[in-house]
């Protein structure tokens, strides 16, 4: 049962912070962008950050076992290595120009 819950909580976790707070923070009127790109990363990166400290917390108090203390620390990790790459995202330092140039090659 902690197994599951373990990963709902953390799966909606997931959720949340990669689609639910982008779409709040993205207010757009038609085609035009209202909102800062600032706030959605901000959001993210705090999202995430929140997320992993989470995870710390139930592995120090609902994982009693070896398996779901395993699982707390790689979802914790997964989420500081999300947080990561948004850091180095939002920094210039992960670039994703090659994607965007294979997609428009893909397109013609």
């Amino acid at each position: 049962m902690r197994r599951s819950f373990i990963h709902l909580l953390n799966l909606a976790l997931l959720v949340i912070v990669l689609i639910g707070l982008p779409a709040v923070a993205s207010a757009r009127l038609g085609g035009l962008g209202l909102s800062s790109i600032g706030t959605r990363h901000l959001l993210v990166f705090w999202g995430t950050a929140a997320a992993a400290v989470l995870n710390l917390v139930l592995l120090f108090t609902l994982a009693k076992s070896s398996p779901d203390r395993k699982r707390c620390l790689e979802w914790m990790f997964s989420f500081l290595a999300l947080l990561g790459a948004e850091w180095l995202y939002f920094n210039g330092h992960l670039q994703f120009g090659w994607l965007k140039d294979w997609l428009l090659k893909l397109k013609q």
